[in-house]
């Protein structure tokens, strides 16, 4: 029997979910409250298959609220009745005592399309390898939706990704498009999370005027930097340079499309070793003309082709290989 979700709650009873969403997630027992919902006859059996196809009770509850945010106008009134059968009347009061902000007032918007600072746009992209290896998206990520800054849309698109990484990655993306109060909102979700480190690495960042660092990696080299030859030792100082986009940044490499396959097909599942040995191809083609100057220049093309490359991992590599 297919859902019969299909139409959203009511304005003012969708904010008072999204508003306390993170709280939700934590203190909600949906297992206990869902039936009532068949009893009503809103959802089905296919529904709660897929809620009970996360592994986490906080990932079932994020299923359960998105189902109820789709759920009909009726839902939210079966909502407060099941919560208060269980006598989970904290939660009910949590609900209520919401302010609602109303639609014309309201910072949501349909997509996000507004960027960050040009600050803090540099702190982000400077530190983008070590946000993607270090970042629990998904710990401080309730917080964008409680300030009606995302909504389900955007978290489902970083749960479209296979690995931590990649949904580090989209959730960064996102960060950068969600407007000048997104950082503010992110400095303060990871103090509140202990990840004072992440913060203390962002806020020690180096900020150069109109983002020059960010535009011309080239020209901030040195001459001597330029002119260096890069050697086998030197590569795998940067085999973490490029996050997925192996493709690109093959062919902004010069490498033929039959050897970037090849490339894949015998190191499938490691990111780090197609990214040496693209490295290392294009190293034997150019011989003393693989210079860290040129390599640099690939790396800009690579970018402007929609890579995504990370500088901090391709600065301390300058500074390793040039000392």
């Amino acid at each position: 029997m297919p859902s019969k979700i299909n139409s959203p709650i009511s304005a003012d009873d969708a904010q008072r979910i999204k508003k306390n969403w993170g709280f939700l997630n934590r203190n909600l027992d949906q297992n206990s409250i869902r039936g009532d919902f068949m009893d009503e006859d809103v959802w089905v059996l296919l529904d709660f298959q897929e809620i009970d196809a996360e592994k986490t009770p906080q990932k079932r509850n994020e299923v359960f609220l998105k189902l109820l945010l789709r759920s009909g106008p009726r839902a939210y009134k079966i909502f407060i009745a099941a919560l208060k059968k269980q006598s989970l009347n904290y939660i009910v009061q949590k609900l209520e005592s919401t302010k609602i902000i109303q639609y014309t007032e309201t910072t949501m918007q349909s997509q996000i399309d507004q960027p960050i600072s040009a600050d803090d746009a540099q702190r982000i992209e400077k530190n983008m390898s070590f946000l993607t290896q270090q970042l629990a998206q998904d710990a401080i990520r309730d917080n964008f939706i409680e300030q009606l800054i995302w909504d389900v849309p955007h978290f489902e698109e970083i749960d479209g990704e296979n690995t931590p990484q990649k949904r580090n990655e989209v959730f960064l993306k996102l960060l950068l498009r969600s407007g000048p109060k997104a950082y503010g909102i992110f400095i303060a979700a990871l103090k509140n999370h202990n990840s004072d480190h992440i913060v203390k690495k962002l806020e020690s960042t180096k900020i150069t005027q109109n983002n020059q660092a960010v535009l011309d990696h080239f020209a901030s080299l040195t001459d001597d930097r330029k002119t260096h030859v890069l050697v086998n030792t030197d590569l795998l100082k940067f085999n973490k340079v490029v996050g997925s986009d192996i493709e690109i940044f093959g062919k902004a490499l010069q490498l033929k499309q039959a050897d970037i396959d090849g490339i894949r097909m015998v190191n499938s599942l490691s990111v780090p070793t197609q990214v040496h040995q693209i490295i290392q191809m294009w190293k034997s083609k150019n011989g003393k003309l693989a210079t860290l100057g040129r390599f640099t220049k690939n790396l800009m093309d690579a970018e402007a082709a929609g890579a995504r490359i990370y500088w901090d991992v391709f600065d301390q590599g300058v500074k390793e290989v040039t000392s």
